[in-house]
């Protein structure tokens, strides 16, 4: 898991700027590899593998349980709460969706 870190932070660091990690993701997945690891054949109609999906899925858990630990919304992070976990703009925005 080190080593494939590494490989990564290798890989981007020529390409710092959004629109080269776009371009690197996209190659991944138009070769059929998971376009976070580069390394597990993507899953059919996803970009990333099932690994990376969930190793994702854990953080965001982690990240929006830190905020709301902090009083602070789940979903920007930036705001105080108004409601268990989320601040007023992020609660009518999803009023919205």
């Amino acid at each position: 898991e080190r080593d494939l870190a590494g490989w990564i932070a290798r890989e981007r660091a020529g390409s710092r700027d959004a629109t080269n990690i776009a371009a690197w993701r996209a190659r991944r997945v138009a070769a059929g590899w998971c376009g976070s690891c580069g390394t597990q054949p993507r899953t059919e109609g996803r970009s990333t593998c099932g690994r990376c999906r969930k190793r994702i899925a854990e953080a965001q858990v982690r990240r929006e349980s830190d905020r709301v630990a902090r009083g602070l919304c789940a979903r920007c992070g930036l705001l105080p709460l108004v409601t268990k976990t989320r601040c007023t703009e992020c609660r009518e925005s999803k009023a919205v969706q």
